[in-house]
């Protein structure tokens, strides 16, 4: 379908020769890095999304590297998930959950799931990464139970 993706237009933008004078990291998620899971995370739903961090390495100060041998300078950028506040009604809890914060991420697999109460119920917790929904979870078990 997109032809122009390949050919000559990528002969030059496969390999990276040098690093430009402003080099930006790329972002990876948080949980694949390792790191917990943020404060705001923990009260909202926000699925694989979590603030994050991008480094931009100055290197035109004193060139690439200073007598140590690492960068001179690092400017870091925080990044924060955009979070929508929504009304999510559950059958399994028999009311409506007034204005949860979810990101875009955590919707789209509200979607492949099903609904809301599947997704609180079949998302294992290292996909979840939220206490709320871990909370909601284990509520719907005993309403389940009792």
């Amino acid at each position: 379908k997109n032809l122009n993706l390949f050919g000559r237009y990528l002969k030059g933008k496969m390999a990276q020769r040098k690093f430009s004078i402003f080099q930006i990291t790329k972002m990876l998620p948080q949980k694949y890095v390792g790191r917990p899971p943020s404060a705001a995370s923990q009260m909202a739903l926000f699925g694989d999304e979590d603030h994050n961090v991008l480094a931009k390495i100055n290197t035109k100060v004193w060139g690439w590297k200073t007598k140590w041998g690492y960068p001179l300078r690092h400017i870091f950028k925080r990044t924060e998930p955009s979070v929508f506040k929504k009304d999510f009604e559950s059958q399994n809890l028999n009311t409506t959950i007034y204005n949860l914060r979810v990101t875009p991420n955590a919707m789209y697999q509200m979607d492949e799931k099903g609904s809301f109460d599947d997704y609180i119920m079949r998302t294992p917790p290292e996909d979840l990464r939220s206490n709320a929904g871990e909370k909601m979870r284990d509520l719907m078990w005993w309403y389940m139970e009792n």
